[in-house]
């Protein structure tokens, strides 16, 4: 099978890279801007995501059999300050890849998020309905129904939530920073332990407190699934279980048997004038039964972060930045 993959020199793309090459696929990534040191088996091309002719004439250049678009725009800060690059690349462009998809018979897998949702439903699955309190959310709901709108597209909608692991094709950019979101909070927390600091838990209205942290291996083989079986329709693609950021840190220590303590603080008043004061959804709190009935395939957070752990114990853990003297405590 053929398949075409944007945004795989991020954490997720590296992943489905990772678990698709192992499979003998042919993976073309595309990038824009340094060429990528990618294995030899993937090739690349480089490709504007805001130059539309130029996503046709790739697009129609390989021919793929499925396009799994992971390329997304991730900093909030830079979302905020320009809204209209953000929204030509990540909603306009994401509705011409999709309709050049339609038109060489090609199969579109689109990566969404749990942000779609408000964060204050008691219980939300596939069919719940979304409902954004911040730009990036809204972004790729618009994305989902621009998708949903194109006739004769077989598509489906994989949203991702709260993921930590290892960028295999930019180990440098494997992230270990606190953020009012959830990305990479796993590794905070190890990077805490590894360097013998306490764990600070943040909370407060600004902050997702509470989601479903997922090894990006485990949501990388969930979207491979998808892709392989042509599957179509919505999916949630991260655990089918829900935690608060201060039972995460005492899971991450139980792993790790630290005994370390943690502090419950908020994030400092200029962590928040960074993100614009953005809303972010509280509580994140899913049910992905028919995503793991569908797929046959379930994880959990205490199966992710030990695998995690044992990959990290693979490598030199200098390589992915969590060794090093730039301790990001607080």
């Amino acid at each position: 099978m053929k398949i075409f993959i944007t945004g795989g020199t991020g954490l997720l793309g590296s992943n489905i890279i990772k678990i698709l090459t192992n499979k003998k696929h042919k993976i073309i990534n595309s990038f824009y801007g340094k060429s990528p040191e990618m294995n030899a088996s993937v090739e690349t091309c480089e490709m504007n995501l805001m130059d539309f002719d130029d996503i046709d004439k790739n697009l129609r250049k390989y021919m793929p059999d499925v396009l799994i678009h992971c390329a997304a725009a991730i900093d909030k800060k830079e979302i905020e300050l320009g809204k209209d690059n953000a929204w030509k690349n990540m909603v306009e462009g994401t509705k011409v890849l999709a309709t050049t998809a339609r038109d060489i018979n090609c199969s579109f897998v689109f990566i969404s998020s749990d942000w779609v949702f408000d964060g204050t439903s008691k219980l939300i699955n596939e069919t719940s309905v979304p409902f954004p309190v911040n730009f990036y959310g809204v972004m790729k709901l618009v994305s989902e129904r621009e998708i949903a709108a194109i006739e004769n597209l077989h598509y489906s909608i994989c949203r991702v939530a709260a993921l930590y692991g290892i960028n295999y094709q930019i180990p440098g950019d494997t992230r270990s920073v606190q953020t009012l979101g959830w990305s990479d909070l796993v590794t905070y927390y190890i990077k805490c332990i590894l360097h013998n600091k306490p764990l600070h838990v943040w909370e407060g209205e600004n902050v997702n407190y509470i989601a479903a942290p997922t090894y990006s291996l485990d949501a990388a083989k969930m979207i491979s699934i998808v892709a392989e079986n042509n599957y179509s329709g919505t999916f949630h693609t991260f655990t089918n279980e829900s935690i608060n950021r201060l039972d995460l840190a005492d899971k991450v220590k139980s792993i790790y048997k630290s005994d370390l303590p943690v502090y419950i603080t908020n994030p400092d008043q200029i962590i928040i004038d960074e993100h614009f004061n953005v809303n972010v959804p509280y509580a994140c709190v899913t049910d992905n039964s028919y995503t793991y009935n569908k797929l046959k395939y379930d994880c959990s957070i205490n199966s992710g972060i030990t695998e995690f752990k044992k990959e990290l114990e693979k490598v030199k853990l200098n390589k992915y930045k969590l060794l090093d003297n730039s301790y990001y405590g607080y």
